[in-house]
């Protein structure tokens, strides 16, 4: 089992990812403003079942409203003379990326076999910390499924004065010591 603890060192600071989305008027004040990489860990997971997980999520109020809302768009667009094809797909976009949950990896006991979900870069570490809570994040819905089993994440940041190169460090290191493999929120 891997506790973390080597890879969690590499980010110079973590918080609680729900304290830091409520932190300030419009969320993640404590965000660096610019160049930064970033991790999600895993602090609690009381659901480890990927099917549960992923039904549950498919079964929630906000996918529902996804799927209403590709349906509506679609109607509209045809309605105003723009044809099919032109709705959201937003249900659909989710749909792509929630089989990433399917990736976690536990052992006997049931526990993850490491807590390191996800981590990323970005140019402007404020932007992408909010766009995690909002259309625009690539792992947003596998984030939310797990949110919405009561998983619990930190969140780890350290600026970066090349944001790429750090990010292509961070791969290696961490595969290296995971058989070659990536976290399963960044797995594709």
């Amino acid at each position: 089992m891997c506790t973390g603890v080597a890879f969690a060192s590499n980010f110079t600071t973590w918080k609680d990812f729900k304290a830091a989305a409520n932190t300030g008027e419009h969320g993640f004040a404590d965000a660096l403003a610019g160049r930064a990489v970033y991790c999600l860990r895993v602090r609690s997971a009381p659901s480890t079942d990927p099917r549960q997980i992923l039904a549950a999520y498919r079964a929630s109020a906000m996918h529902s409203a996804m799927v209403q809302l590709d349906t509506a768009s679609e109607g509209f667009f045809d309605g105003t003379g723009f044809g099919p094809g032109w709705g959201w797909g937003y249900a659909s976009y989710a749909e792509r990326r929630l089989d990433r949950v399917l990736g976690f990896q536990t052992g006997a006991d049931g526990r993850l076999t490491c807590p390191i979900a996800y981590f990323g870069r970005s140019n402007k570490h404020w932007r992408r910390m909010r766009e995690l809570m909002c259309m625009e994040h690539t792992v947003n819905h596998a984030v939310w499924a797990l949110l919405h089993a009561g998983w619990e994440f930190d969140l780890g940041f350290a600026a970066s004065a090349d944001e790429k190169a750090e990010e292509t460090r961070l791969k290696v290191a961490y595969r290296s010591g995971h058989a070659g493999r990536l976290p399963p929120l960044m797995d594709r």
